[in-house]
């Protein structure tokens, strides 16, 4: 039994993981990594490819590389592959290349094995031959570790052609209890790769991305939740695993609940877990708008959602911190945070997925706010340009208060407010200005927010932020000189 685990994550693109090497140094220290995995091919294109990105990514990379003692950390290489659908010579050629080129001394295929990315015998078998040839002409053959990352439960996976050169293999398992049992999946898979290939280090990977699902003919989105990277990480240490990885560090980072339950993560029984239900159905923009729900059961489809108290109105926005990595470009954007939780909001409740690769610093942008401070006038021109109406409120026009906050919630609507941030007396930060926050819940006693001023190994905090109704009331009519009335945005 290993109770003490080191973990690692895949990354897509570096430069949206963190501004600098400096704040990834941060991040990896705080959250105990102990394994990097960089993206440095793509079938046969190197990565990050040619664009306007490409530059400031290949800096990171290789000062990440550089510095990876001082880390603490080990670094593996990673390259997407495409089967026979992209010539497997050029495939394997390029990432030898890049394996030389960055002087990487661990290395991983990433194997697709989805419908048109197929891997047979033949292109496997050509791909290892080329690849491990051409390392043996840079003189790198020997002293580099080769692994495998493949869909272990994809019978059709030609596992052994990768092996005549492979050490380690990295299967990855969906934590959807749609696939079954999470232990009773990891147990037996872990335990044939052991008995199959005895020779070989196994490093599980999790991969706790958000995914469009079909059950029972309906559409939902699911994502991890915090019991399940338990389970994974509880079931690893029972079999004495040491290793392991997550996939990606973008997507989990996106839900900071899942990244604190991988951080602070310590051996312990996990909770029973409930049997899947039904999975609620996604709405699509035929259809009503969906209602907020006073009961809640946790299901693939209700991800990281707490239990709704009896009596309590909440709506599951995805949380995003201005705080992040990815939120680097003003200082002043709650509003944009705001206005991007509303967006994952918005793509979800039509069926859509949350667009991963949207940052808050591409909704500052793209609002035109520099280090100034953003306003409602702003935010409403940006939702607009990723097709989200919304709406101006006031209490003169529109009665911006708790009973219309109440009001919107009940129809499924969260609401943007400005409000004065000094009333609220429970709030992480010391500033006690004007402040954006996503109203979406609440209860008898308290207003449910979505506040994205939250940081640190406390951000996940910022999602269901409970306020006392009597502060809510305070912060949102008291706007000294950061308001006069009240101001909000409604969505349409």
């Amino acid at each position: 039994m290993a109770t003490n685990i080191n973990k690692g994550y895949f990354t897509r693109q570096i430069e949206k993981c963190a501004p600098n090497v400096q704040s990834l140094a941060g991040l990896i220290q705080e959250a105990g990594v102990k394994q990097i995995l960089l993206q440095v091919a793509d079938g046969d294109r190197s990565y990050p490819v040619q664009g306007e990105t490409h530059k400031h990514a290949e800096e990171i990379i290789n000062e990440v590389i550089a510095g990876a003692d001082t880390m603490g950390v080990d670094i593996w290489g990673w390259a997407r592959t495409y089967g026979a659908e992209i010539d497997p010579i050029s495939q394997a050629e390029n990432f030898a290349a890049r394996i030389n080129d960055l002087g990487l001394s661990r290395a991983v295929i990433r194997a697709e094995q989805e419908a048109g990315h197929k891997w047979t015998t033949q292109a496997a078998r050509l791909y290892m031959q080329t690849l491990t040839n051409a390392l043996s002409e840079y003189g790198l053959l020997e002293n580099t570790i080769l692994a495998i990352s493949n869909p272990v439960e994809e019978t059709t996976f030609p596992l052994v052609e990768f092996l005549t050169a492979c050490r380690v293999i990295m299967p990855y398992f969906s934590l959807s209890t749609t696939e079954g049992s999470l232990t009773t999946r990891l147990q037996y898979y872990y335990q044939a790769y052991r008995t199959t290939y005895p020779q070989h280090v196994i490093i599980p990977v999790a991969m706790a991305y958000g995914k469009q699902k079909v059950r029972d003919g309906h559409s939902f989105y699911w994502t991890a939740r915090p019991d399940q990277i338990n389970e994974f990480l509880y079931v690893c240490a029972s079999l004495g695993i040491e290793h392991v990885n997550f996939w990606s560090w973008q997507d989990i980072w996106r839900d900071q609940t899942l990244w604190w339950a991988i951080a602070n993560w310590t051996f312990q029984e996990p909770q029973a877990m409930q049997p899947p239900s039904q999975a609620t159905p996604v709405t699509t923009q035929a259809q009503a708008t969906p209602t907020a729900t006073t009961t809640t059961t946790p299901t693939d489809a209700a991800a990281t959602t707490p239990t709704v108290p009896p009596g309590e109105v909440f709506l599951d926005v995805p949380y995003y911190s201005q705080e992040a990595s990815t939120a680097v470009y003003s200082p002043n954007d709650c509003g944009p945070a705001c206005v991007r939780m509303l967006i994952g909001w918005d793509r979800l409740r039509k069926g859509q997925e949350d667009p991963a690769d949207l940052t808050i610093d591409d909704v500052t942008r793209a609002a035109g706010i520099g280090r100034s401070t953003s306003n409602t006038r702003q935010l409403r021109a940006v939702a607009q340009k990723y097709n989200l109406t919304l709406n101006y409120t006031d209490r003169a026009a529109n009665s911006m208060s708790i009973e219309t906050i109440k009001r919107e919630i009940d129809a499924g609507r969260p609401v943007l407010c400005l409000i004065n941030y000094k009333y609220l007396t429970k709030r992480q930060s010391d500033f006690d200005g004007g402040h954006f926050v996503l109203a979406v819940g609440y209860n008898d006693q308290e207003i449910i927010l979505n506040d994205p001023l939250w940081s640190g190994s406390r951000m996940a905090e910022g999602k269901g932020f409970r306020v006392p109704q009597r502060e809510f009331q305070d912060a949102i009519t008291k706007g000294g000189k950061w308001f006069s009335v009240p101001q909000g945005l409604l969505v349409t």
